[in-house]
């Protein structure tokens, strides 16, 4: 019987040949465990046995598609089901705006879904297809200076003002940011998507004109493994092209 070993990702690109790329397209964490390094972030555990699986298959008959080939995958597997497309559309959408802020999700990775959001949220309110908009805010609590820990003076001598803030004690004020929240329903489900205000290319009419705080919390539960990473990104992709 084999036993399975698990490895941290690191492990998986210094010692197994993995990339970055290959390890969000192909693999799924089997576990996630607090960093041991930093206390804040999470660590993922990969399984060596199905890592190396996947990597004999991606060798021997690459599945690493172009998109040329997803764009023919989609179309034979959305092909007469228009309404099927337009609910994973935004089941997907939901979770890579999800995975975007997991520690794991690289930064070109999370560029490209928040592009892929930008794109198809503007379409879909341009279109009328947004069921509800509101207006939130989200307060930054001020960021105390880490070049004196907040003493504004370094070296205990309280006339050599910390350079970083001046003698404030204070890197960063307080913030408040606004954004727009879209509300979509599809067979009976809601989903909610926020798309920072000043980054919007078009005008919102917010339907209520209450202002709602709301806290972006940690690392929500996907209901979507990322071994379909590319296949979300492509389908919605698709999605934009043909709408």
């Amino acid at each position: 019987m084999e036993t399975t070993k698990l490895v941290y990702r690191s492990t998986l690109i210094r010692e197994y040949g993995w990339s970055m790329s290959k390890i969000e397209e192909y693999l799924t964490p089997a576990k996630i465990v607090k960093n041991p390094h930093y206390s804040k972030m999470s660590s993922y555990l990969y399984d060596l046995l199905e890592a190396e699986k996947i990597k004999s298959a991606i060798s021997v008959s690459p599945k690493i598609q172009t998109v040329k080939n997803w764009r023919i995958i989609i179309e034979q597997k959305y092909k007469d089901k228009f309404a099927e497309l337009y609910r994973d559309t935004i089941e997907y959408m939901f979770n890579l705006n999800r995975y975007a802020k997991y520690s794991s999700c690289s930064k070109r990775n999370k560029e490209e879904i928040y592009g892929i959001k930008d794109e198809l949220l503007a379409k879909l309110y341009l279109a009328k297809k947004i069921d509800h908009v509101e207006r939130h805010y989200q307060t930054i609590a001020p960021l105390v200076c880490y070049r004196c820990d907040g003493n504004g003076f370094i070296n205990e001598d309280v006339y050599a003002k910390c350079p970083k803030c001046n003698g404030t004690g204070i890197f960063r004020e307080k913030q408040i940011l606004y954004f727009a929240c879209f509300f979509i329903e599809v067979e009976e489900n809601v989903y909610s998507f926020h798309q920072p205000e000043d980054l919007l290319t078009y005008k919102i009419v917010y339907q209520d004109t209450v202002l709602r705080e709301f806290d972006i919390q940690g690392e929500k539960p996907l209901s979507v493994g990322m071994q379909k990473n590319k296949e979300m990104k492509e389908t919605i992709k698709y999605f934009i092209q043909i709408s």
